[in-house]
């Protein structure tokens, strides 16, 4: 794989989200055994976290930017 040409690798929301659904799947079919499941937890508990807060985030900058964005009223 030639990286000089390629893009720089990107991790989208959606890849995180993807994660989350990963780890509960996989929480419920027992593929983790017991020593690994605080590392686990604590893993989706953050992304969810973190998910919850770029959500939040982007809602309230939504209205900022529909206002920037539309003309003004004469």
């Amino acid at each position: 794989m030639d990286t000089a040409d390629s893009p720089p690798p990107t991790l989208t929301l959606a890849d995180l989200e993807s994660m989350v659904r990963i780890i509960a799947v996989a929480s419920k079919r027992g593929t983790f055994e017991a020593g690994e499941l605080a590392s686990v937890g604590t893993l989706h508990d953050r992304l969810t976290v973190y998910l919850a807060h770029v959500k939040q985030t982007a809602a309230a900058a939504a209205p900022e930017e529909a206002e920037a964005a539309a003309p003004a009223a004469e």
